[in-house]
């Protein structure tokens, strides 16, 4: 698990730009980046994969794990399914497999209705971390900076105010830069 971003990075949005505080920030970073793949669901940057699914008699297939980066090995039934070919320019697709950022097709091929009888090994993730994972990041940790000293406490009063305080993991505005990356098709497996 990769961090989704820098100790520099969050100190330029600290009150203060100093040293001091840098190993409670690094840490904070790693907890906030474990948070947010918890919230996604998902891993963000690049990984091996190796699924194996139930074929929905279809030439099409969601991936669990996107963007898609390569597709290394499609078997249906055991039987190993080659790469699509294209034979020149406005030639018609060879059979065998392709794939883009969401899914696998197949041309000539079907992935016949069975229980667990499909296995696709692919590579998927971003090659870099998005840079709104990236500001989610440093907005959880900048809160949890600002409120270290708050841990637990409800409100306060001063005088005649009354200040109350979020309780919640992850504001709304953080919430809002993670929404695009949630995965929201339902994958059969």
């Amino acid at each position: 698990m990769a961090d989704f971003t820098t100790v520099a990075t969050v100190r330029n949005y600290l009150p203060t730009n100093s040293p001091v505080y840098d190993v409670l920030v690094a840490r904070l970073i790693t907890a906030a980046s474990d948070l947010i793949e918890a919230q996604l669901s998902r891993t963000v940057l690049v990984q091996q994969y190796s699924e194996r699914r139930s074929g929905n008699n279809s030439d099409l297939m969601m991936m669990r794990n996107i963007p898609i980066q390569t597709v290394n090995q499609v078997v249906i039934d055991g039987v190993s399914i080659p790469r699509e070919t294209t034979y020149g320019a406005g030639a018609a697709p060879g059979p065998g497999f392709y794939f883009d950022d969401l899914m696998v097709g197949l041309v000539g091929y079907t992935f016949t209705r069975g229980r667990r009888n499909v296995l696709i090994d692919y590579t998927a993730g971003f090659l870099t971390v998005p840079a709104a994972i990236e500001q989610a990041c440093i907005d959880l940790v900048v809160r949890k900076m600002k409120m270290r000293h708050r841990e637990g406490e409800l409100s306060n009063t001063v005088g005649p105010e009354s200040i109350t305080f979020d309780q919640k993991d992850m504001s709304e505005s953080t919430r809002s830069l993670l929404q695009p990356f949630n995965t929201v098709a339902p994958i059969v497996y």
